[in-house]
């Protein structure tokens, strides 16, 4: 798949298919391997991966509201939810990750 992107008069334009009699247009593959190509057609893998990730900050925002009030009442999490965690439900938080072993 090419998009035409504009370029300003007078800029280098790599097909010079493109060029012949519109100075303003370049035509741009976006397909392949290309991050621009990727980032608005992912493959399906990567669109799951991204919808995953929406719907679980979604879910984590909305948990982190509920426990939101005026009192405080803290919270054990995860060290990568804690900062979401305690910025949406204005809580303080303990955070720890999996490796961290407590003797007591």
């Amino acid at each position: 798949m090419a998009v035409f992107i504009h370029r300003p008069a007078g800029s280098a334009c790599a097909d010079p298919v493109a060029r012949g009699g519109v100075d303003r247009l370049c035509l741009v593959d976006v397909t392949g391997c290309s991050v621009l190509g990727r980032a608005i057609w992912p493959n399906e893998i990567e669109l799951a991966l991204r919808i995953e990730r929406r719907n679980e900050s979604s879910q984590l925002r909305e948990l982190a509201t509920t426990i939101r009030s005026e009192e405080t009442h803290g919270f054990l999490a995860p060290w990568w939810l804690s900062p979401s965690i305690s910025y949406w439900s204005n809580q303080p938080g303990i955070a720890g990750s999996s490796h961290e072993v407590w003797m007591a």
